[in-house]
């Protein structure tokens, strides 16, 4: 077999993530073997012709064909990501082969080497994977239009300075990670949805931001789960700045751990949130709605026939104040009631009546 071997850069190395690009050199020597069938080459790739190599994982082409060099060295670029998708996934020891076309001076040959690649996230569409992006390439993927409709399924913790901005619809699938944001201020938020995409949060995971918002809202946010906290005293475990928030998982967690605010809302300009269930924490207050006439009865999601309250450490009811923006310091649970009435919790206006 011949020697391949494998570069990030100039530096020779087996492991990459994948948003990266991996360089290929290798030196053939003959081995008689005829070349495999041409339906292994990939569409989006030429197939090699006599004399040229190109890279092949699981008999799928992820390069496109080289001649050699002046010193006989065949240098192929090939995408990680790409790599991924032939590989069914990341993980070590991935063998990339280069095969060289027989021509009038050398039989077929081959060489192999293993890689080690990494991705922060992959997406998937009509049951079938269409990406794996690294750390770098995550702002990209979650903007590309290509991805509109697609689930997005995190696969390794993240840790960023800037927000991670999602500006086409889809399902994002938490998988028990984490994404941390250390940056400063509101541009430190962990997660922004941005206005006209509309988002589903599923599964376990949390998205962390220690000077900003743990989720900004401005087009539509339903959280199935995920935990949503900030350590900042002026920001909010999720702010809805615009748009809608619906919270439909009892998972959910919206939390403060710096002295601010759980869940924000700001109604002054048209905003709609439906609570359902989950938890809401702060140091300020738990929840707290800014301008407008919206109060914190409005909040939770009365449709249908169950009905939904505010209970205080998850176990006393609260019936007082909910006329009012502001939930106080603590840890309310938003879960099914035990109604009276028609169907509604009672619960006692500011002025002393009560309202069913």
């Amino acid at each position: 077999e011949g020697k391949v071997q494998t570069y990030k850069g100039d530096t020779l190395t087996k492991d990459f993530t994948a948003g990266d690009t991996i360089t290929v050199k290798a030196t053939p020597t003959p081995t008689g073997k005829a070349p495999d069938n041409s339906a292994m080459f990939a569409a989006s790739f030429t197939a090699p012709g006599a004399g040229q190599m190109a890279v092949f994982v699981n008999g799928v082409q992820v390069s496109e064909p080289a001649d050699a060099g002046a010193d006989g060295v065949y240098t192929m670029t090939v995408r990680a990501a790409d790599v991924l998708l032939a590989a069914n996934g990341p993980g070590t020891g991935i063998t990339l082969t280069a095969k060289f076309v027989e021509n009038n001076n050398m039989a077929d040959g081959t060489g192999t080497a293993t890689v080690n690649i990494t991705a922060a996230a992959k997406a998937e569409k009509d049951n079938a994977v269409i990406g794996y992006y690294g750390e770098s390439g995550l702002d990209a993927a979650f903007e590309d239009s290509g991805n509109a409709g697609a689930t997005f399924t995190l696969l390794a913790d993240v840790e960023r300075t800037t927000a991670l901005t999602i500006k086409v619809n889809c399902i994002l699938d938490l998988n028990g990670k984490t994404i941390r944001s250390t940056g400063a201020d509101l541009a430190g938020t962990a997660l922004g949805i941005s206005s006209g995409a509309t988002v589903t949060i599923r599964g376990e995971g949390t998205f962390l931001s220690e000077h900003g918002h743990g989720l900004s809202v401005r087009g539509t946010a339903t959280l199935e789960g995920g935990t949503f906290i900030s350590g900042a005293a002026n920001c909010g475990g999720v702010y809805v700045q615009a748009g809608k928030l619906i919270v439909t998982g009892e998972a959910v967690v919206i939390e403060n751990t710096g002295g601010g605010i759980g869940l924000g809302v700001n109604y002054g300009i048209g905003v709609t949130a439906q609570l359902s269930a989950g938890t809401y924490g702060g140091g300020t207050a738990a929840i707290e709605i800014y301008q407008g006439t919206g109060t914190l009865a409005g909040l939770l999601n009365q449709e249908g026939a169950s009905r939904v309250a505010y209970y205080k450490d998850n176990t006393t009811l609260v019936t007082e104040g909910l006329d009012g923006q502001t939930l106080p310091s603590g840890s309310y649970t938003v879960k099914a009631c035990t109604h009276t009435g028609e169907g509604v919790c009672e619960y006692t206006h500011a002025t002393g009546t009560t309202t069913h």
